[in-house]
């Protein structure tokens, strides 16, 4: 669960809770991730098909935000997370 202190909204996004509770199977950044009820970002910024992540053009830089607080949770996701953090890795080498 994520408090958003209108840092969302600030950056033009909005944080949608999941219509379903549980684990889902999606791609990001070619890779295939697991994720644990994700919610759907929506708003102004590059937005994944799926909603999981947004790329945002912010003043001079730019945020790579991910719609699931377990991203990141691999090992006690299992090895269907194998290739949760390449993603991410992925995703953020595009910030260089």
């Amino acid at each position: 669960m994520f408090v958003d202190t209108g840092l969302l909204q600030h950056w033009g996004l909005r944080l949608d809770a999941p219509d379903v509770q549980g684990e889902q199977k999606q791609k990001v950044a070619g890779y295939p991730v697991l994720t644990v009820s994700p919610g759907t970002l929506a708003g102004g910024c590059r937005i994944s098909d799926g909603g999981l992540v947004a790329d945002c053009d912010i003043g001079k830089g730019r945020a790579i935000v991910v719609a699931d607080a377990d991203f990141l949770d691999a090992p006690r996701l299992g090895d269907g997370a194998r290739h949760n953090l390449d993603a991410l890795l992925k995703e953020l080498a595009q910030l260089e």
